[in-house]
């Protein structure tokens, strides 16, 4: 059995295995196997949906050869693991909506059970750890990124990951040399996920430094220190050199009520997070108010109350971690806007759940925590099920099929914005005419499909409408009569006009296309001009 030990030497796992502080165990079982079938469902339902842009970006670098990937990457701002995985994965299992997703949905699935370990390792009883786990499981971004061909999901994993092995190097007596290297490992490969994952590592070490744990108080900073090593040599360099290159950024400076927001939409989004999270404080504060008109027996007293104790530590340590994790990213974004809520800020959710679930389990009302739990995974099958279903059909998938279609030789499409890369993804699938000309504007967005900043390039005007003119000059003296030129339209459209208003001076519109959800594109609508 784990001997994890709070700070006083107090043994924080209950006496007997087989009794649980709180008698949850049986019921919770119950309630997480029923969540388990949720996580499938969460994972799979509406899965082959059409892609947007940044998992269309994902798809497009992991077809590249792999220094290839790592060339292409150079003009982007994310480190290359989870593209060099999803190279793997794509090669075993296809290109697909579903095949590029499902990697993600291994990433949510191998999480549950590593919260799950986190708490038991730290010192928790089932009841804590199985509640972490299901907090987890229908955690608002979780369910969003488990379906997400990006590196969220990973993220998320890592960080799971390298709490983990924190616990088992340091909380645990057992601790070995190979746990503490387990924990450099995780770290370090991190950081080849996310730039935003040295926060979740700052996070760790302000919370080992508020619990003051011996015999080694530093010995975790040396072991983040080392493990940002590989990151410093191999990647920083090239992170930095983009930001020199490419110093206006799309976010804005947050303010205080982003912290707030980022702490509603764990468990949902607005008004429902803050339900949410005001139900698990009434199952908390249920329990004393029912303590009023209950005696306990002094024996039921007395555990009750070294159970609180033991779990102090826990919460402390989990609460403290993601605090952390959260405020740093905010005080820097003040200063270099970086915080973006529900992809970025899902690093928090693993110390959240935890942190959660110890104290549902330790403080909670038996039957209020059961109420919460089953009305927290309905309302979020429901809502998810209802957003898969109401979501429109018009996609880039859409797109691309009639464009495939209608497209003739000799004609040119033209993208603007973040247009290409989604409707390139599925060129592949529906592959057009050949003799197709396709030209982005502007022609930098060739560099970095998956990025764009409207300010920087508008503050380049002159020579943004030089290259309007050359593109139209260029189309116009094609000897093609019956030319036709498609131009994805209405988005970034201080940029887009510049050569719009010249097609529309030099060409004859012939129709318009308008697109009924425009949600997850980047362009409106598709204009049509003929010589």
């Amino acid at each position: 059995m784990n001997m994890a030990l709070d700070r006083s030497g107090i043994d924080l796992q209950p006496s007997s295995p087989a009794a649980p502080l709180n008698g949850f165990c049986a019921p919770l079982a119950v309630v997480v196997s029923v969540a388990a079938a949720g996580a499938v469902f969460f994972a799979f339902f509406g899965a082959g949906r059409s892609l947007w842009l940044d998992e269309a970006y994902s798809a497009n670098i992991a077809r590249l050869g792999w220094t290839d990937i790592l060339s292409a990457l150079k003009a982007d701002t994310h480190p290359p693991l989870y593209y060099l995985l999803l190279a793997g994965w794509t090669r075993l299992f296809g290109e697909s909506e579903i095949a590029l997703r499902s990697m993600s949905a291994l990433f949510y699935f191998l999480t549950i059970p590593t919260l799950y370990a986190i708490v038991r390792t730290a010192g928790g009883c089932r009841d804590a750890a199985l509640l972490a786990a299901f907090l987890f499981l229908v955690g608002k971004p979780a369910i969003a990124h488990a379906q997400n061909a990006r590196m969220y999901s990973l993220l998320c994993l890592i960080t799971a990951l390298t709490y983990l092995a924190y616990m088992r190097a340091y909380w645990d007596r057992r601790a070995q040399r190979l746990h503490e290297a387990a924990f450099v490992l995780a770290a370090s490969c991190g950081m080849f996920v996310h730039f935003w994952f040295v926060f979740a590592l700052a996070g760790i070490a302000i919370a080992h430094a508020v619990m003051r744990c011996p015999p080694h108080p530093f010995r975790p900073i040396f072991s983040l220190s080392l493990a940002m090593l590989p990151f410093g040599f191999l990647w920083m360099p090239i992170l930095l050199r983009h930001q020199m290159q490419h110093p206006l950024v799309s976010l804005a400076p947050p303010n205080v009520w982003v912290l707030a927001e980022t702490l509603a939409d764990y468990y949902g989004k607005g008004l429902i997070g803050g339900l949410v999270l005001a139900a698990a404080a009434a199952a908390v504060c249920g329990r004393h108010i029912l303590y009023v008109f209950k005696k306990e027996t002094p024996v039921a007293a007395m555990a009750t109350a070294a159970k609180q104790k033991a779990c102090g530590p826990l919460l402390i340590f989990f609460f403290a971690a993601f605090l952390f994790s959260l405020l740093l990213p905010f005080l820097v974004s003040l200063i270099k806007p970086i915080y973006r809520v529900g992809s970025y800020t899902i690093i928090g959710l693993p110390p959240l759940a935890a942190a959660l679930g110890v104290l549902l389990a330790c403080h909670g009302a038996r039957r209020l925590v059961y109420l919460f739990c089953a009305a927290l995974l309905a309302g979020s099958i429901i809502l998810f099920a209802r957003r898969r279903i109401e979501e429109k059909h018009c996609s880039d998938r859409s797109t691309a099929q009639y464009l495939a279609v209608h497209v003739q030789p000799g004609d040119t499409i033209i993208f603007t914005s973040l247009s290409r890369p989604a409707i390139e993804y599925y060129f592949r699938r529906f592959p057009p005419r050949e003799g197709i000309a396709k030209i982005s504007f502007p022609k930098e967005l060739e560099d970095h499909p998956g990025w764009r900043n409207p300010r920087l390039q508008m503050a380049n005007h002159a020579a943004l409408a030089a290259e309007a003119d050359n593109v139209v000059q260029s189309l116009a003296a094609t000897p093609r009569k019956n030319q036709r030129v498609w131009l994805l339209y209405g988005v970034d459209t201080g940029v887009a006009s510049m050569l719009k208003d010249r097609l529309d001076a030099t060409f004859r519109l012939e129709k318009k296309l308008d697109l009924q959800d425009t949600e997850e594109t980047f362009y409106t609508c598709v204009l049509v001009y003929r010589k």
